[in-house]
């Protein structure tokens, strides 16, 4: 388990593909619910950190995408869902619940507070893994972080670190790849809640694109992350790819294995990679997390 990591590629910070606007929908609906602060939430109200981060982003994708979206100065459009949000105040939206909703990712704000601890400030958080928003808003990093197999001990100070160092210039991206018992993007059930599955139709594979970066004037980091969901059954059809991944599964330590739920998709999983690849053992073996996460499931949608 590493930190593998790159330098963001600007081009690919933010990108949309057909399912925006029902992601969008979708979020609409988690900004406007009467429990839509465990979906996006923000400590210290109309900030610096926020609005620089929504300058950011409304000049990124109205100068990439200009077909999906202009500006006047104080509105940003979305002319092919009839939308339009404030950008400058008076608002009519909370900044970063705007900068939610115009791009595809999760959102999260972090600052810099006591003896150089980052605390998570604030989020849009659409795609949770099993858990909500106020169940982490002002949190120091390590504790956000501490639930993770052997991050205390081999992460921790590394990131904190990272954190506490990082520049505007040296934004990084990293993937990030597991496997869930159930076929939801917008999940707040923690996912060991869930029953063993029992058809692989139930097993879907989740791939992140994660971004991390610190703005020039608030230095507040931010961290975005745009979550892809692909059944485990379109990988029949790319057997390279479903033998790198059995083989990183068999691999698990043991820790790492029950904080990602092995026990409710290990046996379903296990079976369609015998039925898919006409064996019982792949023929790979011992390739390192880092590896198989970052650089060897080069077909996934979030770019492995």
């Amino acid at each position: 388990m590493t930190m593998a990591q790159r330098k963001l590629d600007i081009n690919n910070w933010f990108n949309y593909d057909h399912l925006f606007d029902k992601e969008h929908a979708a979020k609409i609906a988690m900004a406007k619910a009467s429990d839509s602060e465990n979906y996006v939430d923000y400590l210290d109200g109309i900030d610096e950190a926020v609005l620089e981060l929504l300058e950011i982003i409304v000049t990124y994708v109205v100068k990439r995408y200009p077909d999906m979206f202009r500006t006047d100065g104080e509105y940003i459009y979305i002319d092919h869902l009839n939308e339009k949000y404030r950008i400058q105040a008076p608002f009519d939206l909370h900044p970063l619940t705007v900068c939610g909703l115009i791009v595809m990712d999760d959102l999260y704000v972090l600052k810099k507070g006591a003896n150089n601890i980052f605390t998570l400030r604030g989020a849009f958080l659409a795609c949770p893994t099993g858990w909500r928003l106020q169940q982490r808003i002002g949190w120091p990093l390590h504790q956000i972080h501490d639930p993770v197999p052997q991050w205390k001990e081999r992460l921790r100070k590394s990131m904190e670190r990272f954190f506490l160092n990082l520049r505007p210039s040296k934004a990084i991206q990293r993937n990030n790849l597991f496997i869930q018992p159930v076929g939801e993007l917008f999940h707040i059930v923690p996912f060991d809640k869930n029953p063993k599955c029992t058809s692989v139709d139930q097993v879907h594979i989740r791939t992140e694109l994660q971004s991390l970066t610190r703005l020039p004037r608030s230095h507040a980091n931010v961290f975005t992350v745009r979550t892809y969901l692909v059944p485990l059954r379109d990988l029949r059809h790319e057997p390279e790819q479903l033998e790198i991944l059995w083989d990183h599964v068999r691999n698990f330590p043991p820790d790492i294995a029950e904080y990602k739920c092995r026990h409710l998709w290990g046996d379903v999983f296990e079976q369609f990679c015998r039925e898919v690849l006409g064996r019982n053992d792949p023929y790979i073996a011992g390739y390192a997390e880092e590896e198989t996460t970052s650089n060897s499931l080069g077909k996934c949608p979030a770019g492995f």
